[in-house]
């Protein structure tokens, strides 16, 4: 011990000394993070230092300059990201930071790159959005901040707002990458869409309220509510990580990815010919981790949270070679659906069917019923279903062509097959009367 003190007592060379070795710096630096001499920095004093650094820093005014025309498409596609009302103040404005335009809703975080732009502000999104709808494109506004004042000014024009604090913004999550893999973004944001109908809306079972993705040399997609499920296998490969294989992305999500996808801009990259220009247009880079994931393409970065827990094996749910399959025209059976309805009690649709002809029905509890006679390939032989109508009707809109309906029987669950559609399974209803 009295030799360790001595050490640290030791009398310090200067530092310009010429024999000054490595190995002499090395033993003058103390022992203790913090201490000067015989003194000691606590943790609450550096924390204090810390804060009050931060203060300073966030008071010292800053300077922004960029064409009005790109920060308006830049805060249009952050839209959907920026709560209405938000349980955090601060997230009701967007973040100009390190040449990018942030939002968040806690969930969700979307940054837009725009380099020219290189100061740190905050601007109040709806207001700042809304003046500059009137402001040419053309135009180079310049953003100055100093503290909570936020200074916005124009050829022609000046608008003056208090905003919140800098600091009191949250940043963009870092995602843990275990699985990072370059895609094309038609084929999975348009069937990551298509599957959202299928989830849960309420938070009963979190597990249900996302779109489970199952990696491997094909990816597997699937969602269900309870009552229905849908299952799609899409030809693209997401080599799993050691220790992830299978990943629930919130329906809120995907909504937001599919809105950015469709009208954010697509960056070419350094194509060299124009297969690889229009080719590059259409990737989209997927990092996964566990509790996050990450996309980026063009100018775009989505950062959201991951739904944790392990989803139901809907592929197991659905059969495969159900004994009974019924082909019928897509518009032809919703039309029908859509006549009956006016008497359906407690949303039941029935379906009566023998080779050429099906009976599509509805009743209500004063015994009033509507039917409706339509054109059906039955391969199986005759039988009934019930389903419910509203399911019925948002499975079908939309489809112009041929929908296979498999059954067992009237109390087994009911598959629908259209073209490259998801498939979807469905729960029977039970009629006290048919």
């Amino acid at each position: 011990m009295a030799k360790e003190k001595s050490k640290s007592t030791k009398k310090r060379k200067p530092k310009n000394q010429e024999n000054e070795t490595p190995e002499t710096v090395a033993t003058e630096v103390p022992e203790k993070v913090g201490d000067v001499g015989e003194e000691v920095v606590s943790a609450e004093e550096i924390s204090t230092i810390e804060s009050q650094v931060e203060e300073v820093l966030s008071n010292i005014p800053t300077t922004s300059t960029v064409k009005v025309g790109a920060l308006r498409n830049a805060m249009q596609l952050l839209a959907p990201v920026v709560p209405k009302k938000p349980a955090i103040k601060a997230v009701s404005n967007v973040l100009f930071q390190d040449g990018r335009l942030m939002a968040t809703n806690m969930e969700v975080a979307v940054a837009i790159d725009i380099p020219e732009a290189d100061g740190v502000c905050l601007l109040p999104f709806r207001s700042v959005l809304e003046l500059i709808k009137y402001v040419p494109g053309q135009e180079t506004i310049t953003i100055e901040q100093s503290g909570t004042d936020l200074k916005l000014s124009w050829d022609g024009g000046s608008a003056s707002y208090t905003t919140d604090k800098i600091e009191d913004y949250p940043r963009l999550p870092e995602v843990k990458k275990d699985v990072v893999q370059t895609v094309e973004g038609d084929i999975l944001v348009t069937a990551l869409s298509e599957m959202t109908t299928y989830c849960a809306t309420d938070n009963k079972r979190p597990v249900l309220s996302g779109v489970a993705l199952t990696m491997g040399d094909t990816v597997d997609l699937a969602a269900g509510d309870g009552y229905r499920a849908a299952c799609k296998t899409l030809p693209i490969a997401i080599p799993p990580g050691d220790d992830l294989k299978v990943v629930i992305i919130p329906a809120a999500t995907i909504d937001i990815l599919q809105y950015l996808w469709a009208k954010g801009p697509r960056s070419v990259g350094n194509a060299d010919s124009l297969v690889e220009m229009l080719t590059s247009k259409g990737k989209l880079d997927l990092a996964f981790g566990k509790n996050h994931f990450s996309v980026r393409f063009g100018s775009v970065v989505m950062v959201s949270q991951l739904i944790g827990g392990k989803p139901p094996d809907f592929k197991q749910l659905i059969p495969l070679d159900p004994p009974v399959e019924l082909r019928i025209f897509a518009p032809d059976l919703e039309l029908a659906i859509n006549r009956v309805k006016r008497a359906a009690g407690s949303n039941i649709v029935r379906f009566v069917w023998q080779e050429g002809s099906m009976e599509v029905s509805a009743m209500n509890s004063d015994s009033d019923r509507i039917n409706a006679t339509m054109p059906v390939h039955a391969n199986g032989g005759s039988g009934r279903v019930a389903i419910d109508l509203n399911y019925m009707l948002a499975y079908l809109k939309g489809k112009t062509g041929l929908v296979t309906m498999g059954v067992k029987d009237e109390s087994s669950i009911v598959t629908f097959r259209y073209s490259s559609s998801p498939i979807v399974a469905m729960m029977p209803m039970k009629p006290t009367k048919w």
